[in-house]
């Protein structure tokens, strides 16, 4: 599919969406298309000739892309006026697209989980991501991808509180069906907790707990699928463990992943992510055997 974005092939690119599983959740096929350099140009130009759901849908995650990429992902205090002005630009285009694609088609998980994040770039605040989510949910029975945005939103940095973030999370958990990746909500939660606050909110019995539950439930569950998502959801896991220094619980998701890892959240851990995720995967290593 991404060769096919490459090539300007709206043929294979639409054929690839058509042909998955019926009831997949696309959010993460749609998300990389949004990675693709120089692709916005042609993805307007479809959006232009084709006019469907589907066009306007990767051509609004490709202008979030781009104004993320501009915002970056430092606190607000650390970004100019001059990229928070290009920044909402690009959202702000971005929502107009998607709002065609949703009012085409109201079951567009994809188009809504991206909403999500221009709901929390653009501020319309929490009363409105939980609105957007809901949409998302009535389609979905656990929409992974659009969860972790929502839990992104009510973390304190986008104006929530971490008892809201740990109260989703754990809905999550317990709505989900047997094996589901929404268990790994409860290991963001705590990751987030933990870059806020310090690793200490993980050294206790609870966060223990809590972890080994959510696993259980959903990436260690021989009912899980290796859906996509999943890698996010051991990585999520995994980081979780290393920052209770816990490398042995954190070995069980390594080995799952084998060499694979989501960028989130170890771009979130430190001024060198592959580092810090390789060093992670040495003492899990050491402490596997």
């Amino acid at each position: 599919m991404l060769r096919a974005v490459r090539a300007r092939d709206w043929t294979g690119i639409a054929g690839y969406f058509a042909g998955r599983p019926h009831g997949e959740d696309p959010s993460l096929a749609v998300n990389a298309v949004s990675a693709v350099r120089g692709s916005e140009r042609f993805l307007q130009r479809m959006v232009d000739t084709q006019r469907t759901p589907l066009a306007r849908t990767l051509l609004g995650a490709r202008l979030i892309k781009m104004g993320w990429d501009i915002r970056s992902g430092l606190r607000a205090r650390h970004v100019n006026a001059a990229q928070f002005e290009a920044f909402h630009d690009y959202l702000s285009r971005a929502e107009r697209v998607l709002a065609e694609a949703t009012a085409e088609d109201p079951a567009n998980v994809a188009a809504w989980t991206q909403r999500l994040k221009t709901c929390r770039g653009l501020q319309f605040g929490l009363d409105e991501a939980r609105r957007r989510y809901a949409m998302v949910a009535k389609h979905h029975p656990a929409p992974f991808i659009a969860q972790s945005q929502l839990l992104q939103q009510l973390c304190p940095k986008w104006g929530g509180t971490f008892e809201a973030a740990y109260e989703f999370a754990r809905d999550c958990l317990v709505s989900a069906p047997e094996g589901a990746l929404s268990g790994a909500m409860i290991a963001e939660a705590y990751v987030e907790e933990s870059l806020d606050r310090g690793p200490r909110v993980l050294s206790g019995k609870p966060a223990e707990e809590a972890l080994t539950e959510a696993a259980t439930r959903s990436v260690l569950n021989p009912a899980s699928p290796r859906e996509h998502g999943w890698v996010q959801a051991h990585t999520s896991f995994a980081a979780a463990w290393t920052l209770r220094r816990h490398p042995g619980a954190a070995a069980v998701h390594f080995r799952a992943l084998g060499g694979r890892a989501s960028e989130y959240p170890w771009i979130s851990m430190g001024s060198s992510p592959s580092g810090e995720l390789r060093q992670a995967r040495r003492v899990a290593r050491r402490h596997s055997k």
